[in-house]
């Protein structure tokens, strides 16, 4: 194999998992269950994440509102 020919292979080899890391970011998936589900080796995909330094996705937070408590007597409700 040329040199040529090699980088050309490692570029789409890393391009291949760019695009599954990429994928598994947007899926919601575990990284366990999405490897599962493509057939790919979980410490692998772990190594090439990290290899790879792709931005991580941004936790999200929602607000949340707390209302005060209501009687639990008269309402019948109990934890």
């Amino acid at each position: 194999m040329t040199n040529k020919a090699k980088k050309q292979s490692r570029a789409e080899a890393l391009q291949l998992w760019k695009g599954h890391i990429e994928a598994w970011q947007t899926s919601g998936l575990t990284q366990s269950q999405y490897c599962r589900q493509h057939a790919l080796n979980l410490k692998t995909f772990t190594y090439r994440k990290i290899k790879l330094n792709l931005p991580q996705p941004k936790a999200v937070f929602y607000p949340v509102r707390i209302r005060p408590e209501e009687d639990n007597e008269s309402s019948g409700a109990s934890l």
